[in-house]
């Protein structure tokens, strides 16, 4: 079990779509990672249920689906190498979003 974990963050289409490799501890809250990933892109802490965090099908893992973000990063399916995909769940963000873009 390492220490510390490279973990791969996919943004939303929306956004970008473009991959984040992030180094954390498997031990940490996903809450953590959550928080940081907001600050990175100027989105309030407050406005992380705008947000999902999923862990993929594939590559297999233990356990896949959305991410509760208060468990350890250990335990939500995350492993040293792998990632997550962020969607948005909130239908005015995702329109406000498309709309900067056109």
């Amino acid at each position: 079990f390492k220490d510390k974990w490279s973990i791969k963050i996919t943004e939303p289409p929306a956004m970008g779509g473009q991959e984040i490799e992030v180094v954390v501890r498997p031990k940490q809250s996903f809450k953590v990672l959550a928080n940081a990933w907001l600050k990175m892109n100027n989105i309030p802490e407050d406005n992380v249920g705008d947000y999902e965090f999923l862990v993929p099908t594939m590559p297999k893992t233990w356990r896949s689906g959305v991410i509760d973000i208060n468990d350890e990063i250990g335990d939500t399916g995350l492993l040293d190498g792998n990632g997550f995909t962020v969607v948005i769940t909130n239908p005015d963000i995702e329109l406000s979003l498309q709309s900067a873009q056109a």
